[in-house]
C-alpha cells in the first residue's frame, strides 16, 4: 500500500510540480527496491527538464548538431539521409554524421519539430539513466547497502558533466551506454554462444562516438589478459602514446578511410589549445583529483587482487576492466582533451566499482587495521568524486535557457514542454 502511496505521489509531483518528484523518486529509489529502476527513471527525467528551455550559443557542439539536424529534415526517409550521408555528403556542418548512424537517427527522429532542444532532452535522458541503472541494479540484487547506494549514486551522477551532456552529446551518451553494456556484460552468466551475441551490444556504444573504440579494445582482450600481470599493464600504459604515433603514420602510408578518421580524431585531441580556452582552472583541478582517484582505486585493487581474481567472484570482469581502463587512461594524461575525455567512463566505473569492493571488504581482509585503511581509502574516492562533481557541473547552463532559477523549480510538466525554444541558427 506505501508502494502504490508512493508512486502515485512521484506521478502527481511529475505532472504538476517535477521536482518534488526528486523527493518521492529519491525515497522510493532507496526503500522500494521493487520499482527503484522506475523511481531511477522519474528522477533523470526531472533532472533532463531544464534542457527543454536550451537554445545553443553559436559554435557550441549543440549548435551544429541543431544545424545538421535541420538539414535532415529535407528527407522523406532515414533510409534516403543514411544514402545521401554515405554519397559523398558524410559531413553536415562541422560532424561526420556518417560513421554515427544512432546519433543521427535521434536527431532525425525530431528533425521536423525545429525545437532540437529535445534531442538534448532525451539524450540527457539516456546517458543519466545508463550511468546509474548499474548501482541502482546492485541494490536491488541486494549486493549493496543503502548507504552505499545513495553515495555512490551521488558520485556517479556528479561524475558526468551536465552542460558537455546537453551540448556535445555524443560522448556522454556513448560513454555511459559502454558502462551500462559492460555491467551486464559482467553480470549475466553466458556461455561461449551467449558471449558472442552479447558481443553485438558493444557496437550499440560504437555508432553512437566511435571514440569508445579503445574501450572496447580493451574488453575484447579480456581473455588474454584477465590475469594482472606487468606486462599486460605495461601494454595498457603505453598503448595510446604508440596509437598517437603508429595511426597517423599508417594512415598516410596506406590511405585507408578508417585509419585517416582515426588519424585526423587522435590529431585534434592531441592539441590542448583549443579546449584549454573552455575552462582552464576546472579541467586543470578535474584531471589532478582524477589521477588521485585512479592511484587510489589501483591501490585499493591491486591490494585485493587474490580476491579479485578469484573465478567465481560475481563483477570481477567489471572491476579488472575498471583497472585497466584506468591504467590506460594514465597513458593518455599527456593529452588533457583525452584524459579529460576518458574520466567520463572511468570515474563512474571506479565509484562503482568501488561500491562493489566496499561490501566484501570484511570477508576479503582478517586484520583490522587493514581493513579500516581500506575503508578509508573507500571514503576517499567517494569524497574525491563528489567534491570535483560539484565543482565540474558550476558551468550548468543557466544563461542558455529561457527560465529563471524560480522557474525551473516550480513550472509544471505541461509548461515545461509548451513553447519549446525554435532552432535557428544565430551568427551573433
Amino acid at each position: 500500500m506505501i508502494s502504490i502511496v508512493m508512486l502515485f505521489f512521484s506521478v502527481l509531483f511529475l505532472l504538476f510540480l517535477p521536482f518534488g518528484t526528486l523527493i518521492t523518486s529519491g525515497l522510493g529509489i532507496v526503500f522500494n527496491r521493487k520499482y527503484a529502476k522506475l523511481y531511477l527513471f522519474f528522477f533523470v527525467l526531472v533532472i533532463s527538464l531544464p534542457i527543454l528551455r536550451y537554445s545553443p550559443a553559436y559554435g557550441d557542439d549543440s549548435s551544429w548538431h541543431y544545424f545538421a539536424a535541420s538539414e535532415f529534415s529535407k528527407f522523406g526517409s532515414f533510409r534516403d539521409l543514411m544514402e545521401w550521408l554515405y554519397d559523398g555528403h558524410s559531413y553536415v556542418g562541422r560532424y561526420n554524421y556518417k560513421e554515427i548512424p544512432i546519433f543521427t537517427y535521434i536527431m532525425y527522429f525530431f528533425s521536423d519539430t525545429f525545437t532540437y532542444s529535445l534531442i538534448s532532452f532525451v539524450v540527457c535522458i539516456i546517458t543519466y539513466y545508463c550511468y546509474t541503472v548499474t548501482i541502482v541494479d546492485l541494490y536491488q540484487e541486494n549486493h549493496i547497502l543503502k548507504r552505499y547506494l545513495l553515495v555512490g549514486l551521488i558520485a556517479i551522477i556528479l561524475a558526468n558533466n551536465y552542460r558537455y551532456t546537453t551540448s556535445g552529446m555524443r560522448y556522454c551518451l556513448s560513454m555511459s551506454l559502454m558502462m551500462m553494456v559492460l555491467y551486464f556484460d559482467a553480470k549475466i552468466e553466458k556461455g561461449k554462444i551467449g558471449s558472442i551475441f552479447f558481443s553485438i551490444f558493444y557496437l550499440i556504444p560504437f555508432l553512437v562516438h566511435p571514440a569508445v573504440i579503445y574501450f572496447i579494445c580493451i574488453r575484447f582482450a579480456y581473455p588474454f589478459i584477465n590475469k594482472i600481470k606487468w606486462y599486460s599493464i605495461l601494454l595498457l600504459l603505453l598503448a595510446f602514446p604508440v596509437l598517437a604515433y603508429l595511426v597517423p603514420y599508417l594512415a598516410n602510408l596506406l590511405g585507408h578511410e578508417m585509419l585517416l578518421m582515426y588519424a585526423s580524431k587522435i590529431e585534434a585531441y592531441l592539441s590542448n589549445d583549443a579546449y584549454a580556452e573552455l575552462f582552464v582552472f576546472t579541467i586543470m583541478v578535474r584531471m589532478y583529483i582524477g589521477t588521485l582517484v585512479i592511484f587510489l582505486y589501483l591501490f585499493l585493487f591491486l591490494f585485493l587482487k587474490k580476491n579479485i581474481e578469484n573465478e567465481n567472484m560475481l563483477f570481477r570482469l567489471f572491476m579488472v576492466l575498471t583497472f585497466y581502463f584506468s591504467i590506460f587512461s594514465l597513458g593518455t594524461v599527456f593529452a588533457r582533451n583525452i584524459y579529460d575525455r576518458n574520466l567520463f567512463i572511468v570515474y563512474p566505473m571506479i565509484v562503482l566499482s568501488t561500491t562493489i569492493l566496499i561490501m566484501r571488504i570484511n570477508s576479503f581482509v582478517d586484520n583490522l587495521n587493514n581493513r579500516n585503511f581500506l575503508y578509508f581509502t573507500c571514503g576517499c574516492i567517494y569524497f574525491l568524486c563528489v567534491f570535483i562533481g560539484f565543482f565540474y557541473n558550476k558551468n550548468f547552463p543557466l544563461g542558455y535557457i529561457d527560465y529563471s532559477v524560480s522557474d525551473i523549480f516550480t513550472k509544471n510538466i505541461f509548461e515545461y514542454f509548451s513553447n519549446l525554444p525554435r532552432f535557428y541558427l544565430n551568427t551573433n
